[in-house]
């Protein structure tokens, strides 16, 4: 219940702020307190842009994320995978090539792979 609520508030942040600029993307920033971690999930993440709308990009960020999680066991499994939601969100967000329909899609499919319902 609570992923869904979780996704349906994003959803809604996702559709209302598709013309936003990028400094206004609409995905929320949570708090990420391990910083070689999250500079390793930036620059990895960003690698997902080629795959947004492509049959893999789900694949792709199933790979990214159990790379993260086994590289770094002791550290919280919920902020990571919600930091990298973040980067993935911007990821998509900041594509100008798909509508929101598409950016809708990719968002539930990344969202999907970090919180399976």
């Amino acid at each position: 219940m609570r992923m869904a609520l979780a996704f349906a508030f994003a959803t809604a942040i996702l559709m209302t702020t598709v013309g936003a600029s990028a400094q206004s993307s609409g995905c929320a920033l949570p708090l990420v307190e391990y910083g070689s971690i999250k500079g390793e999930i930036d620059s990895r993440a960003s690698s997902l842009k080629a795959f947004i709308g492509d049959i893999t990009f789900k694949g792709q960020v199933n790979v990214l994320k159990n790379e993260l999680l086994l590289r770094y066991p002791r550290a919280d499994q919920s902020s990571l995978k919600q930091y990298f939601l973040y980067i993935v969100c911007l990821q998509i967000m900041n594509d100008t090539k798909f509508d929101t329909i598409e950016k809708t899609k990719a968002f539930r499919e990344a969202t999907d792979v970090l919180f399976p319902p």
